[in-house]
């Protein structure tokens, strides 16, 4: 797969189809899950699953941005002529991800 001569429509969608098969796995776990803490522990269960559901939404969405966008501007910067030889910009994913975890 040749990224910078390549036709970009057959790279896209391959990647789309990676992307939404891994959001559709995320999406039909967490029914079977609330389906199966509904079963096993009741109403209560059901209710702490769907208080605590959003949360876990929004972080694990956070370290996907942080992931992705780190993995961008990683490669981006990798990928530049630079004669001048200088590193990579402060900053990086795990740096991102350990100041938020440490909130």
């Amino acid at each position: 797969m040749d990224f910078l001569k390549g036709k970009i429509r057959p790279i896209y969608f391959r990647y789309l189809a990676a992307a939404f098969g891994s959001a559709m796995i995320t999406s039909v776990y967490s029914v079977v899950d609330t389906a199966m803490v509904g079963q096993y522990h009741g109403p209560d269960g059901t209710a702490a699953l769907a208080v605590v559901a959003p949360v876990w939404n929004i972080i694990y969405s956070l370290g996907l941005l942080i992931g992705i966008g780190g993995s961008v501007i990683f490669s981006t910067k990798r990928g530049s002529a630079r004669p001048d030889g200088r590193r990579l910009p402060p900053g990086s994913a795990p740096e991102r991800m350990s100041a938020l975890s440490a909130r």
